[in-house]
C-alpha cells in the first residue's frame, strides 16, 4: 500500500528507500535492573498505563526463582528530584520509551 507508513515513497511506489520511515512497533521490551534479581524485561505498549507496567514487572519478579521478597515497584522520574510518576499516564503520555 503506497499510503501506508506516512513516508515518501518512489514514483513508482516503492523502492526508493530515502524516503520511507521506520514503524514503531507495538510493544517494547522492558529491561530493569533489580539488584537481587539482575535483570527483569517485561513487554509494554504504548497505551498501557504505568500501573499495569509495575503490576507487570512485580508479577514477573515473583515468576524468578532467585528473587528475594521485595515492597512494591516505584517507577521515578530520574531528571532531578527523582520524584514518581502519575501512576495513571500511558507509556506514551509519560515519555517511559524515551527515558533511561
Amino acid at each position: 500500500d503506497k499510503s501506508s507508513g506516512g513516508g515518501a515513497t518512489g514514483d513508482d511506489g516503492g523502492g526508493n528507500s530515502e524516503g520511507r520511515m521506520a514503524r514503531i512497533p507495538h510493544t517494547w521490551r522492558l529491561q530493569i535492573y533489580h539488584e537481587a534479581c539482575g535483570f527483569v524485561r517485561v513487554d509494554v505498549s504504548r497505551h498501557q498505563t504505568l500501573r499495569e507496567v509495575t503490576t507487570a514487572i512485580e508479577q514477573r519478579i515473583r515468576e524468578l526463582d532467585n528473587c528475594p521478597e521485595f515492597g512494591e515497584v516505584t517507577l521515578r522520574d530520574g531528571g532531578g528530584a527523582g520524584g514518581g510518576l502519575n501512576m495513571s499516564m500511558t507509556v506514551e503520555t509519560s515519555g517511559l520509551f524515551g527515558r533511561r
